[in-house]
């Protein structure tokens, strides 16, 4: 039996996007530690300096964390 309807957003895009409703958020939703994962080691020059600006308002936001890397 295939599965029915779409898969359910994560809370964070939905209050993001402004389609949270209270009754329909997740209760046991894992909130995991938004932090600043270390850049790959390959990256160097404008693709480190680019890493750092995209995960510094990816963190500000609250949508990053350790498990993004």
């Amino acid at each position: 039996m295939a599965p029915r309807g779409p898969k359910p957003k994560p809370t964070r895009l939905k209050l993001l996007q402004g389609t949270a409703r209270k009754h329909r958020l997740a209760r046991a939703e894992p909130e995991p530690e938004t932090v600043s994962p270390t850049p790959p080691d390959h990256l160097a020059g404008p693709a480190l300096e680019e890493w750092g600006r995209v995960v510094a308002e990816m963190v500000r936001l609250g949508i990053m964390s350790r498990l993004d890397r």
